[in-house]
Parts: structure tokens; sequence; C-alpha cells
């Protein structure tokens, strides 16, 4: 139930192994984190760029879409228009024919 070393001397190898981890441990950081925080660095930068470069190629999409859509609605605009025109001309026409 207990796994705790009794002697003392089964303390000490314990603590030994738990220092080699520890000290294991530590060497690794020490040159990882400083590798690690140059890679960041570098694609951080690239990644920013990109990111500008993005939100303006998308704003570019968004204004195009929003000339685009003025001109469909314009387009429709003109088209009801000329349609309503057709049919009131088509109406006009139709009055005065005389069914005989």
């Amino acid at each position: 139930m207990n796994d705790l070393p009794k002697t003392t001397e089964e303390r000490i190898d314990r603590l030994e192994k738990l220092y080699e981890k520890i000290y294991h441990d530590y060497e690794l950081l020490s040159i990882l984190i400083p590798r690690l925080t140059d890679i960041l660095g570098k694609y951080w930068e690239a990644s920013g760029k990109h990111r500008e470069n993005t939100i303006a190629q998308i704003r570019g999409i968004q204004s195009f879409t929003g000339l685009v859509d003025k001109d469909i609605q314009q387009h429709f605009k003109n088209h009801s228009t000329d349609t309503l025109k057709k049919k009131e001309s088509y109406a006009s026409r139709k009055s005065t024919y005389t069914i005989k």
C-alpha cells in the first residue's frame, strides 16, 4: 500500500534518481527553449505578414462583391422598369383592339 522506501539508503537512491531526472529535464529545456523561441520568432513574423495579406485580399474581394451586388441591383431595377413599361404599352395596345 505504501510505496515509499523504508530505509535511509532506499530513500537516498530514490532522491538520486529523481535528481538525475530533474537535471536531465533541465538540460533538455535549456537547449530546446532557445530553439523554440527562435522558431516562434521567425514564424510569428511570417504568419503576421501572411495574415495582413489575407485580410487585404478579403477586403478587396468584399469591395468587388459589393460593386457586383450594386450592378446586379441596378440591372434588376432597370429590368423591372423595362418590363413594367412593356406591360403598360401592351395593355394600352390591347384596349385599342376591338373584338368583332
